[in-house]
């Protein structure tokens, strides 16, 4: 192969130790200094949507649940139009702008009539570095893709949100989005709540569950056109002190170059399984945002994104101004 026999000489040439080393090393270079096979940028790699399945609801809707795939090592953005498209149009719109690097599953969910069951939805994304476009479609026609609202083997399922006074409640990845968009300025600090329940079927004679499943709420920037920062809520209770195992775990796992540091301030617990919780934000320029809330229970052993249970989504849209 070309790549193969040009670094073999280099390599040749390098052990030799000849004064031809520089000029051949450059010739396996290319004009910025990068090797054939490095990537031109950190933001020159794959972005891949993903339907994960679909569910058949009890109304006889269907939803196609999507996620993606960011191969990058940081966030990319991706507005709507034709960059960033569902089809058939009258679906478009609710997609997310912003790609977290990584896999992230169950992002958001399209909801088709019973009557477009038959009917594929696609997503299709171009990264903006490199024009590659990346589709996938939403369809019912594979059983295999088939998901439900069942509960899972110790009666996991997907915790119930809502927003502020609003009646309904969202699961799933389809959730629900707010009712009330809030308002803040650019910089000023806005608190942000939502409501949570966790409904799972749960075996209370079994000892794992004679303790409430906590909830986990994870807040992340869904769209928008600046950055998101996140700081505690004076609602949020500070951790409990660790005991003497967990002191004597820490100390194990900073010897070892392992250790994690603390949870950031948008991923947020609740213990008992139920409530709100809430977090302060502040947005670094004017326009229109989307929050995402994800809630789920995947400290319980039967529950896990890769399992495609338990979680829910939460959108939240806020107006930032000058």
């Amino acid at each position: 192969m070309k790549v193969s026999s040009i670094v073999a000489r280099t390599a040749a040439v390098l052990l030799l130790g000849t004064a031809a080393a520089d000029s051949v090393a450059l010739e396996a270079q290319d004009a910025e200094g990068r090797w054939p096979l490095q990537p031109r940028s950190g933001l020159d790699r794959v972005i891949a949507p993903f339907m994960e399945g679909w569910y058949e609801n009890e109304d006889g809707t269907f939803s196609y649940s999507f996620g993606y795939f960011n191969m990058n090592d940081e966030a990319v953005e991706i507005p709507l139009g034709e960059a960033n498209l569902i089809e058939p149009a009258q679906f478009d719109g609710g997609q997310p702008t912003t790609f977290l690097p990584g896999r992230h599953r169950g992002v958001f969910a399209v909801t088709v009539p019973a009557s477009m069951s038959d009917n594929d939805v696609w997503w299709s994304i171009q990264n903006p570095m490199t024009g590659e476009v990346t589709k996938v479609p939403g369809r019912t026609r594979s059983s295999a893709y088939m998901l439900d609202w069942r509960p899972r083997p110790h009666g996991s399922l997907p915790p119930q949100v809502s927003f502020g006074s609003d009646s309904e409640e969202g699961r799933g990845p389809p959730g629900i989005l707010a009712l009330q968009t809030l308002t803040v300025a650019a910089w000023s600090p806005l608190d942000v709540s939502v409501n949570t329940r966790d409904i799972s079927e749960r075996d209370r004679e079994d000892s794992r569950y004679w303790d409430p499943v906590p909830l986990r709420i994870v807040w992340s920037k869904y769209s928008g056109p600046g950055e998101v920062e996140y700081s505690k809520h004076a609602s949020t209770p500070d951790p409990p002190p660790p005991d003497s195992a967990a002191v004597a775990r820490a100390a194990a796992r900073t010897a070892s170059g392992r250790d994690s540091p603390s949870p950031p301030a948008q991923v947020l617990r609740l213990l008992e399984g139920h409530g709100t919780v809430s977090v302060v934000v502040t947005f670094s320029e004017p326009g229109e945002y989307i929050l995402r809330a994800r809630v789920d229970n995947f400290s319980s052993t039967d529950s896990a994104d890769v399992d495609q249970c338990c979680w829910s989504n939460g959108y939240i849209r806020i107006t930032v101004t000058q």
